[in-house]
Order: C-alpha cells, then sequence, then structure tokens
C-alpha cells in the first residue's frame, strides 16, 4: 500500500485548481499567489530567529551572521536550482530573503541594545 504525503503547499494547488475551474475571477487566484510566496516568508522569519537562543547563550554574534547568510544561499538554491524539491518561483525567493532579513535585524538590535548584563548581585542563600 503506498501512501502519499500531502503538504501544505500541496493542499493550495488543490483548492487553486478547484478555484480555477469554478471559474472565480483572479482575485481569489491572485491571493492564492501570494498566499504560496507568505508561507516561504513565515518559514525564513522563523527559521532566522533560532539564533536568538544562541544570543542567550552568549554566542559570538559572527556565527548568526553565518548563520543568516546560509539560510539566504539555501533559500536561493531551493527556489532556483532545486526544482526536484521545489517549483522554483523568483517572488518565492525574495519573500524568504526579506524573512531572512528581517528575523537577522531583530537579532541584531537585541545584540546591541537589547542584552545587558544583570548588574545586581544576589547574596547567597544559607
Amino acid at each position: 500500500m503506498d501512501f502519499y504525503f500531502v503538504s501544505c503547499s500541496d493542499c493550495c494547488w488543490i483548492f487553486y485548481v478547484f478555484i480555477k475551474t469554478l471559474g472565480y475571477n483572479d482575485f481569489y487566484l491572485d491571493l492564492f499567489g501570494f498566499l504560496f510566496s507568505y508561507f516561504n516568508f513565515s518559514i525564513s522569519l522563523i527559521l532566522g530567529l533560532i539564533p536568538y537562543f544562541w544570543l542567550l547563550m552568549g554566542a559570538k554574534f559572527n556565527y548568526i551572521i553565518i548563520f543568516s547568510l546560509l539560510l539566504l544561499v539555501a533559500n536561493a538554491l531551493c527556489e532556483t536550482v532545486l526544482g526536484f524539491i521545489n517549483t522554483p518561483d523568483i517572488i518565492d525567493m525574495y519573500y524568504g530573503f526579506a524573512g531572512t532579513g528581517i528575523s537577522f535585524l531583530t537579532l541584531l538590535i537585541i545584540y546591541k541594545f537589547g542584552l545587558s548584563p544583570n548588574s545586581e548581585k544576589r547574596e547567597s542563600q544559607p
């Protein structure tokens, strides 16, 4: 017995074809085109905020820069070259770049202004 894994993208394409066969206007089709790109934006934003825990553990910011650059390269490769994994789409790549950029800027602001050592010294409990 063979099983077929249905991803969120597959469900959206099935719904896209369903709307197209019913003859709805292009507003819904444009909306679903935006949603596909929004998924890539969300995934890049979530993955880009993983190094927040590295900041809390005191890692160097260079590691966060390297992680963000690798995320940008992986997004670009997945959306352009690796057609057997994903349907190549340049607009999705731009949305992925935006998500990674926003997460990197958020981490940079947290690194510069948000993290400060605790100046309060605690007394040891007997």
